[in-house]
């Protein structure tokens, strides 16, 4: 929990194609988190504040099927951006996490 809460510098992050869960406000407050995001398609738990006031992101894709999204799906609070779900197949070749 709380891993790079309040870390505004933070740019970019690059997650392991085996992760499964992110804790609690794991990003909360990452208000220079800039990137079109994707989240590994591994991902089935992301806890509630996750990506809360991560004012820059311009975009944020959620693998389907997610197991839970915290706090009754309240992750993105504070940001801007288009929400997209996707499918594994739906990623291009050379995207990065």
């Amino acid at each position: 929990m709380f891993a790079l809460f309040g870390c505004v510098s933070l740019r970019f992050i690059r997650l392991p194609r085996t992760l499964v869960h992110i804790g609690t406000a794991a990003f909360l407050d990452c208000k220079s988190l800039e990137i079109d995001y994707y989240l590994p398609p591994t991902v089935k738990y992301i806890g509630g504040q996750a990506f809360n006031n991560c004012a820059s992101l311009r975009s944020f894709h959620v693998p389907e099927p997610i197991a839970h999204i915290g706090n009754r799906g309240r992750v993105l609070d504070g940001c801007n951006f288009i929400l997209h779900e996707y499918k594994e197949e739906d990623q291009e070749e050379d995207d990065e996490y």
